[in-house]
């Protein structure tokens, strides 16, 4: 992540810069008598000029007399090599002649940098200096950078994150606690805190290793209680009022203690600070911080705790360890190596090494090694550098050990679980780490890991793996080649050896952190269900009409009739918000329902704020339609419903197209926790637009209470054939597109008759009465409650669902399919979900000729109609009342009861 800091037009820089190139018309007099006057004064500047260019000549002459000198003087150094080399090539003596050559290599190395060190000390201290100014700089950017980029997340959190991790701490009710733990290190690598994590998991905590970048956001299932997720903003934001344990290895995460007050704070000092990248003061002040705040601190190495103990309240020993289980009874088939390596070749000795390939490596030591006759070198990991300055050298000593002869092997990195199978290859592992004040801290993983699985381990002498002597061979120079060519290394695995790979177990080694953090806050039983009732208020357009009078019987309103009612039985007090003229406070069937006057028209914006500040004292607001969700406040829960695309209108044309028409309904999802869709057509526009944005919508179709909608037994061969149209009347449930296609179907057949069951108001209602005076005897209009829309399908043979725009998933279609009937449907909207063409159903395009024609395909193959019609009854089932309860009881305890 890079930040950069610009100069908009508007600031006083770019003014003044601006300035710098208008001058007033007026001055021009004056400016051409001040040139005048300083006609000398460049004169004199010129002079000095040219004095200037004859310095410059001189000292270039200088420095070619000084690179000749070097030339010279390297040439014939050079040559002296080459002669001491052609002698030792032609010698015959091993290892040890061998050991003196790259003993002269490294005295020829040190001649070269005491020539190179001709700089004065003046010069010396001014490169020091800024080296240390640049590491400095760039520890403070990008620490200080990736602190800005978490709180901000953490200030404006995504709610599709927010309800993914709501929705994963409801998954995990018995979780004895949650530990956080920011990574600054590749996941591929298993390194010290994946195993504490592990352990944590084991005593039943939840785990998530939070990854800092810009990807699309993730959660990933590790293990049962383990998760990775860059989402680490609005983790912070959903933890911040709770007790958690936060688990840093890093000084520049002591910026997240900040955004975690009631957290458990473990830190994991791992290494040596100069081990890590951009070393500097700022980050050994970011140490010290992170050591005095801290209720834990953890030291994988006795010298770390004897430097920093003084600092903290309460410190620990926490070596590393290993799962000895991880690295017994490896298998060699499993993991072979490269063909022509001579690897488990009799009398090859096969010296392994797996782990980071860093500078801590010391390649001399290597190079000495790989000139041992008999012996190849198999080295598993990848190769990286702790300061990225170091990483071209690093690169540079392996392509030289890899020239320098076939048997040194590097198979690159490989998986933890596949380590055990290239051990089962090698003869002895080495710990190769320069001996110095870096490697003297550091407690290598790698050492446990040999002796788990049975190798022999030989390492150099630094302060660490001196503590371990008893168990190992320490050595360096002549006497760690000596124990490697000689074959010392075959009685190096003894008891001791056994015994400290079993004393440092990670699960004994965890012992005193469990312990320490079970007696904390963050350790606790499942939090109890909370005594309060949450309130619920459910947001939408009409239930009644805006006078509060006349209730409406759409599906809309029985959907969300329903889903209050499901929310009164969860425990929640719920109450039903619509739009009115006036105020007024109803109650229907238990559920309070109340009118607010906010709008006299249908503007979602205004009423979704008078909604936003009537809504104040409740703790979830569900919002149906979801455009009700755009403007209601980020501190509520908010939960919308989509119940299908209503924008696909007849008018619609691509030289009318205007994107901008659907920022209402983009800037309702994401302003909301969870949005529920009733079908999968809005899911997939939203995919068209915002691929990961859709990714958070969850389906929940439509439904039918398969309780109350029975198939009712029928004759499908009777006559007339009854037709029904169970919903609405009006133009985009197909009001009209059913009129003018039965106008031409009572002229053409005397064996059809048609039924409206639904509500119609103003000019729909006047078209509707005079079809019914042109077709007197042949039409009926009819309405019926909630409770007994059932009744409406009693007779019905065919049901029609002729949508011509904004549709979901039709409720009458799903009783169609359940009450016995066959269903002619049009392709609009989410119908397809229901409907597959000519299993239980027709689809037909929104057209009155195509509906003229399906009729007529089913009066003349009552047996199609009858086939349907038994297909549809096994099609309702995946759509049951008991299904749709479900679904939404998982949304609801997602995001309502989570807390």
């Amino acid at each position: 992540m890079s930040i950069q800091d610009q100069n908009p037009a508007g600031s006083p820089a770019a003014s003044d810069e601006r300035a710098s190139f208008s001058q007033p018309e007026g001055a021009n007099a004056a400016a051409t008598s001040q040139n005048l006057s300083t006609a000398g004064t460049e004169d004199a500047l010129r002079a000095e000029l040219s004095r200037a260019r004859v310095r410059i000549s001189e000292l270039e002459g200088r420095l070619r007399q000084v690179e000749v000198k070097q030339v010279k003087q390297v040439a014939s150094e050079f040559s002296v090599i080459q002669k001491l080399k052609r002698r030792v090539l032609s010698m015959r003596g091993g290892w040890r002649v061998q050991a003196a050559w790259w003993r002269l290599q490294r005295v020829r190395r040190a001649f070269k940098e005491r020539n190179a060190a001709s700089s004065t000390h003046a010069d010396a201290q001014r490169e020091a200096a800024e080296v240390a100014t640049r590491d400095q700089n760039a520890y403070r950017d990008h620490t200080r950078g990736q602190a800005g980029f978490v709180r901000y997340h953490m200030q404006n959190p995504s709610r599709q994150n927010r309800r993914e991790i709501l929705s994963l701490l409801a998954r995990h009710p018995g979780r004895k606690g949650v530990v956080l733990c920011p990574v600054a290190y590749d996941l591929a690598l298993k390194q010290r805190p994946d195993h504490i994590v592990a352990e944590f998991e084991k005593d039943g905590y939840l785990c998530i290793q939070l990854v800092i970048n810009n990807d699309p956001p993730v959660l990933r299932r590790v293990s049962e209680r383990h998760y990775v997720s860059n989402m680490i903003g609005e983790f912070f934001a959903v933890m911040q009022d709770k007790a958690y344990v936060l688990y840093l290895h890093w000084p520049g995460f002591q910026h997240c203690v900040e955004l975690a007050p009631k957290a458990l704070v473990v830190y994991d000092v791992l290494d040596n600070l100069d081990v890590f990248a951009n070393p500097s003061e700022l980050m050994r002040v970011d140490h010290r911080a992170l050591l005095e705040r801290a209720d834990i601190t953890l030291f994988s190495a006795q010298s770390l705790l004897d430097i920093n103990k003084q600092f903290t309240s309460h410190s620990l020993l926490y070596e590393n360890g290993v799962y000895v289980e991880d690295f017994t009874n490896g298998v060699r088939e499993r993991c072979p190596v490269p063909l022509g390596s001579r690897i488990g070749d009799p009398g090859i000795t096969v010296v392994g090494y797996h782990g980071v390939i860093s500078e801590l490596i010391d390649f001399d030591l290597l190079d000495r090694l790989v000139a041992l006759p008999d012996l190849v070198l198999l080295f598993v990991g990848p190769v990286a550098a702790f300061v990225p300055e170091n990483l071209q050298e690093v690169k540079r000593r392996m392509a030289r050990l890899q020239e320098s002869s076939d048997r040194f092997i590097h198979l690159g990195p490989k998986n933890y679980a596949d380590l055990k199978h290239y051990l089962a290859w090698v003869d002895v592992g080495i710990v190769p780490f320069m001996v110095n004040e870096k490697a003297d801290s550091v407690s290598p993983l790698k050492l446990f890991e040999y002796l788990a699985a049975g190798k022999p381990v030989v390492g150099t002498p630094t302060r660490t793996m001196l503590t371990y002597k008893e168990a190992i061979i320490v050595a360096e120079g002549d006497d760690y080649v000596r124990a490697i060519a000689t074959g010392a290394w075959k009685t190096a695995y003894t008891d001791n050896s056994a015994q400290l790979a079993k004393a440092h177990g990670w699960g004994e080694l965890h012992r005193p952190l469990r312990e320490f953090v079970a007696g904390s806050a963050v350790a606790s039983k499942p939090l109890a269900a909370p005594k309060r009732r949450p309130k619920v208020d459910i947001v939408n357009m009409n239930f009644y009409d805006w006078h509060g009078e006349v209730l409406f019987k759409g599906g809309a309103e029985r959907y969300v009739y329903d889903l209050a009612v499901l929310l009164n039985e969860m425990g929640c007090d719920v109450r039903i918000l619509q739009n009115s003229y006036e105020f007024f406070r109803r109650t229907f069937k238990g559920i309070t329902v109340v009118g607010i006057a906010a709008t006299p028209d249908f503007n979602f914006e205004v009423l979704s704020q008078a909604y936003a500040s009537f809504c104040e004292e409740s703790d979830v607001i569900i919002a149906s339609p979801a455009e009700l969700a755009c403007r209601l406040p980020q501190g509520k829960k908010v939960i919308s419903i989509n119940h299908g695309i209503h924008w696909d209108s007849r008018l619609n044309r691509l030289e009318n197209f205007d994107r901008s028409r659907y920022n209402l309904i983009l800037d309702a999802v994401r302003n909301s926790d969870g949005c529920v869709c009733v079908d999968t057509n809005f899911i997939n526009w939203m995919r068209t637009y915002d691929w990961q944005l859709a990714n958070s919508l969850s389906y929940v179709p439509n439904y039918v209470d398969l309780k109350q909608f029975k198939p009712y037994e029928k004759d499908f061969n009777t006559e007339p054939l009854c037709f029904l149209y169970p919903r609405r009347l009006y133009e985009p449930r197909g009001l009209y597109v059913t009129i003018d296609a039965f106008d031409a179907l009572f002229d053409r057949h005397d064996n059809i008759r048609l039924v409206f069951c639904g509500q119609a108001v103003g000019d729909d209602a006047v078209a509707t009465e005079a079809f019914l005076a042109r077709h007197p005897d042949r039409v009926t209009w009819i309405e019926h409650d909630m409770e007994h829309m059932h009744l409406a399908y009693v007779d019905s043979h065919v049901v029609l669902v002729p949508t011509t725009a904004s549709e979901g998933t039709s409720l009458s279609c799903i009783e169609a399919l359940a009450t016995n009937n066959a269903v002619i449907s049009t392709n609009v909207g989410g119908l397809p979900n229901l409907i597959v063409d000519g299993y239980n159903g027709l689809l037909i395009r929104p057209s009155v000729w195509d509906l003229v024609q399906a009729v007529e395909r089913l009066i003349g193959d009552r047996s199609l109609a009858a086939g349907m019609a038994a297909n549809g009854q096994l099609t309702a089932k995946a759509f049951s009342k008991d299904e749709w309860d479900r679904r939404w009881k998982e949304v609801i305890d997602a995001v309502v009861f989570t807390d």
